[in-house]
């Protein structure tokens, strides 16, 4: 009589392996995790290296660089999501700041302050969706545009200086709170609350479907040109967000402050999965490419590597990110 209880533990072993491959094998074909991975082992060879590098003023350190550039890496990834891009968000956030500064500087109450910054990016990113959209422009070349306009206003508004804010408004920017400063909180709250967006409300499922064919996209019932504009006043809220807890955080409003940040988020999008072709991207992804990014760049400031290097490694970074994608892409 054959040994039922030995088969079935056979047959037991068998779906838990099938499973495990199975999980393996889903986990590897999602871009986060070869991310998650390649993370992982930098941060251990970096460990190795300059045993600095591990310790906790440190990782602080790191979660606070990275936590304006994150809050707007959110926004990019939704915009790219819809196959979009928006290469003003640098010179926005540095004009934000600065019509929020001179208004500190007037003695307005901060609750005016906050509203005025906030709606100023909302409705900047909320009318360049509606121009871009209804016309059928390329949101590249447009927002190129807007980025030199409003570094123009910026420097218009300044006279090119900075605007000093005597030690006022400090505390979101450099607050803490269970000795981690307050803008990681922030940008971990922006991540749980847009993972909520995109994984269980019918505004994530029809993000995806818009980036992937605005078409089928309007055929299935979506207002496409509403629906973007929608977007581009999501992705301006959270700029004006980053605007304020960066003018906090360094102490000045200044036309300059925010520049290159639309590449360093662009970049990490990238880099965390999101397609430039739309309809493909997660929070998470978005979330590990931002601080890949960041683990990088204080790596090398650790251990002594030049900028310029820097610039060149965030270039190679960039690059393999778009083979690899693209060889993913080939492959499904």
């Amino acid at each position: 009589m054959p040994d039922l209880s030995h088969t079935t533990t056979n047959a037991q072993a068998q779906n838990a392996q099938s499973a495990l491959r199975l999980l393996w094998n889903k986990f590897i074909d999602n871009r986060s995790g070869p991310l998650l991975i390649a993370l992982i082992a930098y941060i251990v060879i970096i460990a190795l290296i300059e045993p600095r590098f591990l310790s906790l003023y440190n990782i602080r350190n790191v979660m606070l660089q990275v936590s304006v550039a994150g809050i707007v890496t959110i926004g990019m990834t939704l915009m790219i999501i819809a196959r979009q891009i928006d290469l003003s968000v640098g010179f926005l956030v540095s004009l934000a700041a600065c019509v929020m500064a001179t208004l500190l500087n007037l003695d307005m109450p901060i609750a005016v302050i906050v509203l005025a910054g906030l709606t100023l990016c909302v409705s900047l990113q909320a009318l360049s969706g509606y121009v871009i959209s209804k016309l059928k422009l390329e949101p590249f070349i447009v927002t190129l545009g807007l980025m030199a306009i409003y570094r123009g206003i910026a420097l218009l508004m300044t006279n090119g200086a900075e605007i000093p804010l005597d030690r006022k408004f400090q505390a979101l920017g450099r607050g803490r709170w269970l000795e981690i400063p307050i803008p990681v909180f922030i940008f971990l709250g922006v991540c749980i609350i847009a993972w909520l967006i995109l994984r269980h409300t019918v505004f994530g499922r029809q993000l995806y479907a818009v980036g992937e064919n605005n078409e089928a996209a309007h055929l299935a019932g979506i207002n496409v040109l509403k629906f973007k504009v929608q977007v581009y006043a999501l992705h301006g809220l959270l700029v004006g967000l980053a605007a304020m807890i960066l003018m906090s955080r360094i102490g000045v409003g200044s036309p300059n402050m925010a520049a290159g940040l639309e590449l360093e988020t662009i970049a990490a999008t990238v880099v965390g999965g999101a397609a430039l072709a739309g309809g493909r991207g997660t929070v998470f992804g978005s979330f590990l490419g931002v601080l890949f990014l960041g683990i990088i760049s204080n790596s090398m400031n650790i251990i002594g590597v030049s900028t310029f290097w820097q610039y060149i490694m965030l270039g190679v970074v960039v690059i393999g990110a778009v083979i690899a994608g693209s060889r993913t892409k080939d492959k499904s």
